[in-house]
């Protein structure tokens, strides 16, 4: 229809927008990269054009481009929320914090209802270690949008890069109130691993079992949801259960067709080391400490650590398990460790 409207009337700005807007929703991004192009050929001073060019060109991985249309909308409409937060979002991507930082707030005093923008600063700022700053973000978009376990799950974690283990307990507590009874598999799975994160997170270990055990049984077979249920077997001191799931959880990884973009394995390696410890099987211990070190050590170089969370969680289990352990394999002296405080 859209084409069909610009073969009547080929010089509306509104109608090539609209086309590459479809053209956005089907992922055809270049497509409607060169029909936002001729609609900002036609309109340049239409800033929503700009904006969704932007989208394309972020859509594309042409960072430095979509910055650049992003920012001229800005110029055109400097009071657009949309605007700063797609370029705070594309500053994410560039790994340059502080602009995103600066580019959220600004989103956030012209609209400060849009949960997901508080999420997205949280994140920006715990990509710094600025965890008091990032855990209020996170706990403004929990409040925001308390249907969504992700800004839980990432306040907790936040708590456990500060340090601060009565604050990561609380906010487990916060999430098992909420996601208890959830039905949506991927919500269940989050809020148990939530909560397995490090030991004595719930008063009642029982209960992020009982909410594991949901998870795997909605998502039978699947890695993450097993890693979960024998994470949290693991902490309620059911360690040979614990072996039993995590190494179905390592299976299932081995079949996945997705490994390189999925989740890492070594997070049920550092279980299944910790596990195999407590039931005084050192070499299975060892081995597998051994493999979950190699591993973290490789996701943790700086062109293959993405995410804040996954190097965290890496960080942590690894001090853990050696903890727990002992191992020859210290952390690398240019490695970080989590920070007890704000590095500001």
């Amino acid at each position: 229809d859209y084409t069909k409207a610009l073969e009547l009337a080929p010089k509306s700005a509104v109608a090539w927008d609209n086309r590459g807007w479809a053209y956005g929703e089907l992922g055809q991004w270049a497509k409607a990269l060169a029909d936002y192009s001729k609609a900002i050929e036609l309109a340049p001073k239409y800033a929503v054009v700009w904006n969704n060019r932007g989208r394309a060109y972020g859509k594309l991985g042409q960072w430095d481009k979509a910055v650049a249309d992003y920012t001229k909308a800005l110029e055109l409409d400097p009071k657009d929320a949309v605007a700063w937060g797609n370029r705070g979002w594309t500053y994410t991507n560039l790994g340059q914090w502080d602009k995103a930082v600066a580019d959220y707030t600004k989103a956030l005093d012209l609209d400060p209802k849009y949960a997901v923008r508080w999420s997205n600063r949280g994140a920006a700022y715990a990509e710094q270690g600025k965890w008091r700053q990032a855990i209020q973000d996170f706990a403004q978009a929990a409040k925001l949008d308390p249907k969504s376990v992700q800004p839980q799950y990432q306040r907790a974690l936040a708590h456990l890069g500060a340090g601060d283990s009565d604050g990561y307990r609380s906010a487990c507590a916060a999430v098992l109130e909420r996601f208890a009874k959830a039905e949506d598999a991927r919500v269940v799975r989050f809020a148990a691993w939530t909560c397995v994160l490090a030991p004595d997170a719930a008063g009642d270990p029982g209960r992020v079992v009982q909410l594991a055990e949901s998870a795997a049984a909605k998502d039978s077979g699947k890695h993450d949801a097993l890693r979960a249920l024998g994470a949290a077997l693991y902490r309620a001191g059911r360690f040979k259960e614990a072996v039993e799931r995590l190494t179905q959880a390592h299976a299932a990884w081995e079949k996945a067709t997705t490994k390189p973009a999925g989740p890492t394995p070594a997070y049920a390696w550092f279980f299944l080391a910790m596990a195999h410890h407590r039931l005084g099987q050192a070499a299975e211990a060892k081995k597998y400490l051994q493999k979950a070190v190699k591993r973290a050590e490789e996701e943790l170089q700086p062109a293959a650590a993405k995410h804040w969370n996954r190097r965290l969680t890496l960080q942590i289990l690894r001090r853990e398990a050696e903890a727990l352990i002992g191992s020859g394999n210290r952390p690398n002296s240019d490695q970080k460790k989590p920070a007890s405080k704000d590095s500001q």
